[in-house]
């Protein structure tokens, strides 16, 4: 949904990605230069020391992806997670593509960032054009930062760019010292349920879709989760600790199907042949948004097979057991290596199924284009990946009885 906010925010990107666009926003915003390293003061605490990452994704892969993702092409070494911590500061957001820290009213560049509209635009190397401060809410004490661009109600960025962060914050011993925790949202019945692991109280919780301008005594900014996008060695980690106490059982088949038939994009449109099919050889159908989170995890531990098309629903890969079999469904424009890169970091074992999409695109059409394409499933090419993954858990098709996500509660 198109929002005001929204709206504002790709009309100020646009004018700073242009120089004439510069121009007219001198006239109503205030511009903010970039800080020169010797112009800040910082504290780094470091956290996790660097972590060789190898290459996962085979390259014989690659001409399958959109020329717009930075795939792994070799191995290489993450830098150190760390924790800065800035004094007396403004953070500036928009929630969606913009978050500028400023001191003394200076842009620290490498702790703020901007999306540009399109490639087009032309980066300002000296500064930025911001909204003029009205009267910024004032917080005393010190604010941990889990604002990361995208995470307000995705649950991928949520569970992946977000909610790490604070794993980071208890392993640099400085938890105690956080006053206020700035999220992207805390309004959605996933995010509450997924912090409750943390046991942070509400009324330490800032919802950064409240505020614009907040005015920090301190505040802690946490390196980000992935490098170059890709997922740092010490998130397989975090998840381990964080799903270590949960509890929660689900009585469902080991087969599962994840369903986006209330979704608005990416949707299967020859679903019912689909789910026919795979209720055949065993599967249960599962709509996520039926499951509450705890549900979800122990959906995903108890799975053998899990087949789903594209989306953050395969965020829940990280629950599983090693050497749980994925079959990924795409439509042909928009194959992306995300979640491959993750099943194969998790030791799963991973296939991709690319089926004609209805809309015929180039999968270089733009990614605003290409991500909303609907899928028509090959029924043969999926029972084909299905019957052979089944063949090698040494289960005859169609000997289990599957079951709705009805009963998957």
């Amino acid at each position: 949904m198109v929002t005001v906010k929204k709206l504002k925010s790709i009309a100020r990107r646009q004018l700073n990605g242009k120089k004439v666009g510069r121009q007219i926003a001198s006239v109503f915003m205030r511009r903010y230069l970039f800080a020169q390293e010797s112009e800040v003061n910082l504290e780094q605490i470091p956290v996790i020391p660097p972590e060789p990452l190898p290459m996962v994704v085979p390259e014989h892969d690659f001409i399958h992806f959109r020329d717009d993702y930075k795939t792994q092409n070799a191995d290489c070494e993450t830098p150190p997670s760390s924790l800065t911590i800035v004094e007396n500061c403004t953070v500036f957001t928009d929630n969606l593509f913009e978050f500028f820290v400023l001191q003394n009213n200076l842009i620290l560049q490498q702790h703020s960032y901007f999306h540009r509209v399109d490639s087009s635009a032309e980066a300002c190397s000296t500064g930025h054009y911001l909204p003029k401060i009205r009267k910024p809410r004032q917080l005393q004490g010190s604010v941990f930062s889990m604002v990361i661009g995208g995470g307000k109600d995705n649950y991928f960025h949520w569970m992946v760019d977000a909610i790490p962060r604070l794993w980071l914050l208890k392993k640099s011993g400085r938890w105690d010292d956080i006053d206020w925790f700035l999220m992207p949202n805390y309004s959605l019945t996933f995010q509450k349920q997924s912090i409750e692991f943390f046991g942070i109280p509400e009324e330490k919780i800032i919802n950064a879709e409240n505020i614009e301008y907040l005015q920090c005594e301190r505040l802690y900014l946490p390196t980000t989760s992935r490098y170059n996008g890709w997922f740092r060695p010490w998130l397989m980690d975090f998840f381990k600790a964080y799903t270590a106490e949960l509890t929660a059982t689900i009585d469902a088949a080991p087969y599962i199907y994840i369903s986006r038939g209330d979704a608005s994009q990416r949707r299967v449109t020859n679903e019912d042949e689909v789910i026919l099919a795979l209720q055949k050889q065993g599967f249960d159908i599962i709509q996520l948004s039926k499951l509450s989170f705890q549900k979800q995890i122990a959906l995903f531990k108890q799975a053998k097979v899990i087949i789903a098309p594209h989306g953050a629903a395969l965020t829940n890969l990280f629950f599983c057991e090693p050497k749980t079999k994925v079959i990924e469904v795409f439509p042909s424009e928009y194959v992306s290596p995300l979640y491959q890169e993750l099943a194969l970091r998790l030791n799963l074992q991973y296939k991709m199924l690319i089926c004609p999409s209805i809309k015929g695109a180039h999968k270089n059409e733009t990614l605003h284009i290409a991500n909303k394409a609907d899928i028509e499933v090959p029924i043969d090419a999926l029972h084909q990946s299905v019957s052979a993954y089944l063949e090698e858990t040494k289960d005859l098709i169609g000997k289990k009885q599957s079951k709705s996500y009805r009963k998957a509660k």
